[in-house]
């Protein structure tokens, strides 16, 4: 009877089976170390002037897209206002920093055009120095506070 014939239940291999298994399905997803995030702000009001025509202003934003690339960074952060106005075309903020040009639009789309994401930075909490700009001036209730509920830095 101790001839190796006799079948003792699954047996070692149908474990070591499962076991690749279940290591190459552990393997394969989350357990592996993703890409690291590799991101930068990005100033688009210092990226070119309000005195440059769209033309300039959109090769400024591309030569920065592409110095990002060149760089490592894979995702771009733009801030989306400053001062309390939008660098956007908004229906929230009521101030527009570039009128009806979308800079934020045009970012969007060269840097997905060259493999990059996105990641639009939105500042509510301080938006206008010493009065409530942006989507304060509709909510000064969200502005950041010190102990005394006084706002800070709208």
């Amino acid at each position: 009877m101790g001839s190796g014939n006799q079948r003792q239940g699954p047996g070692i291999g149908c474990f070591r089976n499962l076991t690749m298994i279940v290591l190459i399905t552990f393997l394969s997803t989350n357990s592996v170390i993703a890409e690291p995030f590799v991101g930068g702000y990005l100033h688009l009001t210092a990226t070119f002037s309000l005195d440059d025509d769209i033309a300039v202003r959109e090769a400024k934003i591309i030569r920065e897209i592409e110095r990002a690339k060149e760089h490592g960074i894979r995702i771009l952060m733009p801030f989306t206002a400053k001062g309390g106005r939008a660098l956007y075309p908004s229906n929230v903020i009521p101030d527009r920093y570039y009128g009806d040009w979308d800079p934020l639009a045009f970012l969007i789309t060269e840097a997905r055009n060259r493999g990059l994401d996105v990641y639009p930075s939105v500042p509510v909490l301080a938006s206008g120095g010493d009065t409530p700009r942006g989507i304060l001036k509709r909510h000064p209730e969200w502005a950041i506070r010190d102990s005394n509920k006084n706002p800070l830095g709208y």
